[in-house]
């Protein structure tokens, strides 16, 4: 299943350490899937970053 995985640089609930861990427990193949680290986010970068989240999220449905 294509997978993206969206985090915020500053997330005091899940610290951005576990992106990459999260990311590398996937199932789905490498190609399948991607990690976006938002930089100015914390829990929530689709309310934080509104256009670059909305931005990758239609990049990534173009892409299948």
């Amino acid at each position: 299943i294509p997978t993206l995985v969206c985090w915020g640089r500053h997330d005091g609930v899940f610290p951005v350490q576990q992106a990459s861990e999260t990311f590398d427990l996937l199932g789905t193949p490498t190609e399948d899937k991607r990690l976006r680290i938002f930089e100015y986010s914390a829990h929530s970068p689709n309310y934080e970053e509104p256009e670059a989240f909305a931005s990758e999220v239609i990049d990534f449905v173009h892409s299948y």
